[in-house]
C-alpha cells in the first residue's frame, strides 16, 4: 500500500476557518496508507514538520492543500517559487525572501486535473459556483504565502512526488464530504 502524507492549514490572519483542515482530516483512500497533517500556518514551522513528518513516515506521495480566492476552480499548482511576500504568519512572523528560484511539482498535475474537473463536474449541484472547475495554475509571484513557502521546500526537498492544491476558501461545511470525494479521486489518480 503507498503511504500518503496530506496536509492542509489551520486557520490564519483574515481566515478565522480554513476548510483544507476540514478536508483532510482523517480522510481514508482505497489503496493508500494516508496520514494527515493540519499544518499551522507559519513560515518556518510548516515546512519543518511536513518534512519530518513525510520522513518519519517514509511517504511515497507528499499532497498539500490549502485555500485561495473565495470561490472558483480547485488549482493544482504547477510549481513554487522561492519567492514570499512580507506578510505575518499566525505567529506574527514575516520573512522576506525575493530570490527568484523555482520548483516544479511532482505529481502528474495534468492527471490530477482531469480526476477533479470529473469529480466536480460530477458533484455541481453540490459545490454550486463555490468550486467551479479544475485547472492548472503555474507559478506566480501572486501566490508568495506559507503555503507557497511550504510547496517549494517540499519539493526542493525530493523527499517523495508532490503536489499542491488550491482550494476555493468559501467551502461551506455542507461541502466538505464532496470536496473530501474529489481529494480522494485525486490521490487515487496518482497511484497509477
Amino acid at each position: 500500500m503507498i503511504k500518503v502524507l496530506l496536509t492542509g492549514f489551520g486557520p490564519f490572519p483574515g481566515h478565522p476557518r480554513n476548510a483544507t483542515a476540514e478536508i483532510v482530516d482523517g480522510l481514508t483512500v482505497a489503496g493508500a496508507d494516508v496520514r494527515t497533517l493540519v499544518l499551522p500556518v507559519a513560515w518556518n514551522i510548516a515546512p519543518e514538520i511536513a518534512l519530518r513528518s513525510a520522513r518519519a513516515f517514509d511517504a511515497a506521495l507528499v499532497l498539500m492543500c490549502g485555500v485561495a480566492g473565495p470561490r472558483g476552480p480547485l488549482k493544482v499548482e504547477c510549481g513554487a517559487s522561492s519567492y514570499s511576500a512580507a506578510k505575518a504568519d499566525v505567529d506574527g512572523n514575516v520573512i522576506d525572501e525575493l530570490a527568484g528560484e523555482a520548483v516544479a511539482m511532482t505529481i502528474d498535475v495534468r492527471t490530477a486535473v482531469r480526476a477533479a474537473r470529473r469529480a466536480i463536474r460530477d458533484r455541481a449541484a453540490i459545490f454550486g459556483d463555490v468550486m467551479t472547475d479544475a485547472r492548472l495554475a503555474p507559478v506566480r509571484e501572486s501566490n508568495s504565502y506559507v503555503c507557497n513557502h511550504l510547496a517549494f521546500h517540499i519539493a526542493k526537498s525530493t523527499v517523495a512526488p508532490c503536489g499542491f492544491l488550491h482550494w476555493p476558501s468559501e467551502l461551506e461545511p455542507a461541502q466538505i464530504p464532496a470536496a473530501r470525494q474529489v481529494l480522494s479521486l485525486i490521490i487515487r489518480s496518482q497511484l497509477g
